[in-house]
């Protein structure tokens, strides 16, 4: 009886929410590290967070807050938005992180498969978008873990907002975008410092392609891969730039081959293919993984129409490898293993 609750129509006004072809509900996903103020900031009635440049989180969408390992810890709907910073009303929220809502494995697992790109900062925005068959997080997921915590989590009295408003309408609007780039110019200060010098081409535009093979292997010993670098040394032999190596606690061996491109990288097919001869020669449990400076929007489209022994090619930047480093550095609860399992899923 009680999943049949699960999945009851949420009312009227949310379920027009949840079906606006405009409107598409949102899932904000919470770095563990980061749960205890991010609550804080939730029972203030708003949040800073970080969705894909392609797609955004719209006012009066409905919203799931929820950490990495799937904790819930509030649901509502977005009232307002100012760039990245969302006012919300809360229908219902944790005390306290300990007191959140844990899914059951069968949206864990879900939760889990979200690739790590997706979750760039502390508090990432997943848009949950119709009709998409490779969608992690589905429409038919949000419904019933949205109803599901609205009915387990603690009621909020009454809507929950953003305050002070007057003070906030007050404040001069060049003043309000003084202050948002300091905060960007402070984070990307921030990833800078983290980030040891050997490693600072992972943010840059462009590095030279004998230079950007070293980073990348040096990118991957820093998040704790065995690296075997090939790249430089068999110039002109049909071999990856580099094959890094994780074993897990459990002794599960992960194996991941590398072909290392500098600047934007589009997608090439000659690329491609000499990846696919990669794999064909590589362990039956080896990973094809392109690492650019940047990614063209196309690329994962790209990749999914070329099978390589039974696998597909995966692509990430420079960025989002700096960004794993900087987790790694600063969350307790990182876990390598569980960063490979989203990022080849």
């Amino acid at each position: 009886m009680e999943n049949q609750g699960f999945l009851r129509i949420i009312d009227q006004l949310e379920c027009n929410t949840l079906n606006s072809s405009d409107i598409r509900p949102v899932a904000f996903v919470v770095w563990k590290a980061k749960s205890e103020e991010t609550l804080e900031a939730i029972k203030q009635g708003q949040i800073t967070a970080h969705t894909g440049k392609s797609i955004h989180a719209r006012k009066n969408a409905l919203f799931v807050i929820l950490q990495e390992d799937g904790l819930v810890l509030a649901v509502g709907q977005i009232v307002n938005i100012n760039k990245w910073q969302y006012e919300l009303s809360l229908h219902a929220t944790a005390k306290q992180v300990d007191k959140g809502l844990q899914l059951s494995k069968k949206w864990l697992d879900q939760v889990e498969a979200i690739p790590r790109p997706f979750l760039k900062g502390p508090i990432s925005g997943i848009i949950i978008t119709p009709d998409n068959k490779d969608a992690v997080l589905d429409e038919s997921w949000f419904k019933a873990v949205y109803n599901f915590s609205k009915k387990k989590l603690p009621k909020e009295p009454k809507a929950t907002t953003a305050t002070p408003v007057a003070l906030a309408l007050a404040v001069p609007q060049q003043q309000i975008k003084k202050q948002t780039v300091i905060k960007e110019t402070e984070k990307e200060s921030l990833l800078k410092s983290w980030i040891p010098p050997a490693l600072v081409g992972l943010l840059d535009d462009h590095v030279r392609a004998d230079q950007w093979e070293v980073t990348v292997a040096y990118a991957f010993r820093a998040l704790g891969f065995q690296v075997e670098v090939l790249g430089n040394n068999a110039k002109g032999q049909a071999v990856p730039d580099c094959i890094a190596r994780h074993t897990s606690p459990s002794g599960q061996l992960t194996e991941i081959i590398i072909d290392a491109k500098a600047g934007n990288w589009t997608g090439s097919i000659d690329d491609i293919r000499a990846m696919r001869d990669y794999q064909a020669n590589a362990n039956t449990y080896s990973n094809p993984l392109f690492v650019a400076n940047s990614i063209s929007k196309d690329v994962p489209a790209k990749l999914k129409e070329q099978i390589m022994e039974g696998k597909t090619a995966k692509a990430i930047s420079g960025r989002d490898l700096a960004l794993l480093i900087l987790q790694r550095f600063t969350d307790p609860n990182f876990n390598v293993d569980l960063e490979l399992r989203r990022l080849f899923l």
